[in-house]
């Protein structure tokens, strides 16, 4: 981000944040979501990967098509609205599979030409530039984050704002969409909901696993948006295919769920817009989401007799017993949007408040991004626990006792040893 500079009593104070580029944004990956609830992480290039939403940390899942993309009528090509791709993705732990074109992912397609990465924590910002686009892009991408207010801070949302400049003295016609293959898709009965100014990725309820019921809404609050709920019904990469050269044609496609038959394997929406000589344009994409339960479970003593065995007490999420189903939580976040955006852009401007090096800065403000990581849960009561450790479910450390700092907010309720889930004696849910 710009250098931000402030007056006080004391004189001028400026902040500085640092840019990355080139090699640096390989391993960048700035997450976003909710204390407790979910996350998802916007890499250093634009991409989105890290996506963690079923509770726990899958930090290699990055779904095969999740991306923004921009055609410009003037321009040679369409572009997916991201920096290059890491070649460690070309051939890290997918290799297996590059031969069949990495499982269907969209890393062929061509992209803006640079980018580079700043952030102030909530919020952190991918500038991307290509001396064959007529536009330079911005995307800065943020969930609601303020102390003192535990609720607020602990939604299953997150948003990209896409920012569109015109660099030329002509105006120009474009056409920004957003798609999204269902990759929370378990079984057969996976679907697309089409919304308003969006759609729905859904995975209804699988016996045997606690954790699959999920929804994911992608939606903007552009009125000439249109959305594409029936995606072509082929094989191997023709989805993809299909939609790209929708993409590549300037095409808007609004389309209803399929009446008939199996379900579309995605999503799409399409905002069509001008931008005159100079001007810029700003198109928000709201994420939100609703895994209602989880698969874990920690601390329950076998039973003597297996059939006497009662239900298993999954944790389920603070959000689940606030909002019913995601289009509650996509509603709650539209109409709250500014009001939490100001309050978490109220505390980053005090958070960065400072005469610190910006390497102290950010090494603070990595360990606060933590909380929006899955190794912290929130429960539905409202306590709030940090998992320490990585082997499965004692951690590392259950044998010396439970070690664990309080977290301070007035409405969640965070102790240094306590019963996690449904355990007689404190491990390393804290």
């Amino acid at each position: 981000m710009k250098a931000e500079t402030k007056k006080r009593a004391g004189g001028t104070l400026k902040y500085r944040a640092k840019a990355r580029r080139g090699e640096q944004l390989n391993r960048v990956a700035f997450p976003l979501g909710g204390l407790g609830a979910g996350m998802m992480s916007l890499e250093g290039t634009g991409a989105i990967s890290q996506m963690s939403l079923r509770h726990k940390p899958e930090v290699y899942h990055e779904p095969a098509v999740l991306f923004g993309a921009l055609h410009v009528k003037s321009a040679k090509t369409a572009r997916v609205v991201e920096g290059p791709v890491p070649m460690w993705k070309a051939f890290g732990q997918e290799a297996a599979a590059a031969g069949n074109g990495l499982n269907g992912r969209s890393y062929g397609l061509p992209r803006f030409a640079k980018a580079s990465f700043t952030s102030a924590f909530p919020f952190a910002e991918v500038a991307l530039a290509d001396p064959n686009m007529p536009v330079v892009a911005t995307i800065r991408g943020w969930s609601p984050f303020t102390p003192g207010n535990a609720d607020d801070s602990s939604l299953p949302v997150a948003a990209l704002e896409y920012v569109f400049r015109n660099r030329t003295r002509r105006p120009v016609k474009a056409v920004f969409s957003y798609h999204a293959k269902n990759f929370l898709k378990l079984d057969d009965g996976a679907r697309v909901e089409a919304m308003d100014g969006g759609f729905v990725l859904v995975q209804p309820p699988v016996e045997g696993k606690p954790d699959a019921e999920a929804s994911f809404a992608v939606a903007t609050d552009e009125p000439a948006a249109k959305v594409d709920a029936a995606w072509f019904r082929g094989g191997w990469f023709d989805a993809l295919t299909t939609v790209w050269n929708h993409i590549a044609a300037g095409d808007v496609v609004a389309q209803a769920p399929h009446a008939e038959g199996r379900p579309g394997a995605g999503g799409s929406l399409y905002v069509p817009f001008t931008l005159k000589a100079g001007a810029t344009k700003t198109i928000r994409v709201r994420f939100a989401w609703h895994v209602p339960s989880s698969a874990v479970n920690v601390g329950s003593k076998k039973p003597a007799i297996p059939e006497e065995a009662p239900p298993k007490p999954y944790h389920r999420p603070w959000y689940s017993a606030h909002f019913k189903d995601v289009a509650e939580v996509a509603e709650y976040w539209r109409a709250n949007y500014a009001r939490l955006r100001a309050a978490s852009e109220t505390f980053s401007a005090c958070f960065h408040d400072t005469t610190l090096p910006a390497e102290v800065v950010e090494s603070v403000a990595a360990n606060l991004s933590i909380l929006k990581s899955p190794t912290c849960l929130r429960q539905a009561d409202g306590r709030f626990w940090g998992w320490e450790g990585c082997c499965g479910g004692d951690g590392c450390c259950s044998a010396r006792g439970p070690r664990a700092a309080s977290l301070r907010c007035p409405s969640c309720t965070a102790t240094k040893c306590g019963r996690a889930l449904n355990t007689k004696s404190p491990r390393t849910w804290r």
